[in-house]
């Protein structure tokens, strides 16, 4: 168990490593991710307007395809924060 917390303390801090070292890719990523959220958002929504108004499980894959991709634009948000904020302190 103990190696399995350093092997992930490792590679979270070679995330923000990555993240640290790239700001501008991290905000460029999350502009895309973000775009294509809305694309896939309005797809659905077409999709169950031609439907009579509901959902089907085949469109089931696609929410949780939906839900990653607003979940890993939080992670990423949540890391540049993160670097914004240890940017600000090493100016102080």
């Amino acid at each position: 168990m103990a190696k399995r917390r350093a092997r992930m303390r490792g590679l979270a801090e070679g995330l923000r490593g990555f993240v640290e070292r790239h700001s501008a890719g991290l905000i460029v990523l999350i502009a895309v991710q973000g775009l294509c959220t809305v694309v896939f958002v309005q797809d659905l929504l077409h999709e169950a307007r031609g439907s009579g108004g509901g959902f089907s499980t085949a469109t089931l894959p696609e929410c949780l395809a939906r839900l990653g991709i607003c979940l890993g634009i939080l992670v990423e948000l949540y890391l540049w924060r993160g670097m914004e904020r240890s940017q600000a302190e090493m100016t102080r």
